[in-house]
């Protein structure tokens, strides 16, 4: 069954994301920052990548769709663009990553990660990846660390941001998003910038 064929905004206009969320996501687009989309099962983790997709084609990305995508639903005008799937031979998948396009993976599994992470290593951008059962952004980055059977000193330089997806008890969805700054050796933790340092660094910029 198709998910419905969301964009960003219908998320601000349903209170789960606020309008300053969205800037930040279309600038992490325009930058082809590498992002994780995360939460638990039933979050709503697909529905949200769905989005994404359907950004990246509004903005004139050509986009590369990877694994499971045919529960995808996108506007008319997204035909245009080539979509790939999984069930095509890991060559198809090597030449996505050489090539210039968006990438976006509806969940990263072990078949996938290494050839994903040799591409970061030479400095893949624009790389749009979900990953289930994270309780929160840190949780994240360690799964996508072990999935890809990397260190957790490098998965700073390979990840950029990570929006996690939570619900609450009365069905209620909300995101998180926060920038990947480092690791800390001592703690064993990542170092995340929060939302609103985040956006304030952005808007410094700009």
């Amino acid at each position: 069954m198709k998910v419905p064929s969301y964009m960003l905004s219908s998320y601000v206009g349903r209170r789960v994301i606020t309008p300053a969320q969205r800037d930040v996501l279309f600038h992490a687009f325009s930058q082809r920052l590498n992002i994780i989309v995360c939460g638990n099962h039933g979050v709503g983790k697909t529905t949200f990548l769905n989005a994404i997709a359907n950004e990246l084609h509004h903005l004139g990305a050509r986009t590369v769709l990877v694994q499971n995508f045919n529960e995808f639903s996108f506007h008319e005008s997204a035909k245009i663009h080539p979509i790939f799937t999984f069930n095509s031979p890991i060559t198809e998948f090597n030449q996505a990553l050489a090539a210039k396009n968006g990438i976006v993976i509806n969940e990263l599994e072990a078949g996938i990660a290494k050839p994903l992470l040799l591409a970061l290593r030479r400095g893949r951008k624009g790389v749009h990846l979900g990953l289930s059962d994270c309780s929160d952004a840190g949780h994240a980055l360690m799964r996508y660390a072990l999935l890809s059977k990397t260190s957790f000193q490098e998965v700073p330089h390979l990840i950029d941001l990570v929006v996690h997806m939570e619900i609450n008890t009365r069905n209620q969805r909300s995101v998180q998003i926060k920038a990947v700054d480092g690791f800390n050796e001592k703690t064993s933790e990542f170092i995340l910038r929060d939302f609103d340092t985040l956006n304030k660094s952005i808007q410094a910029a700009s």
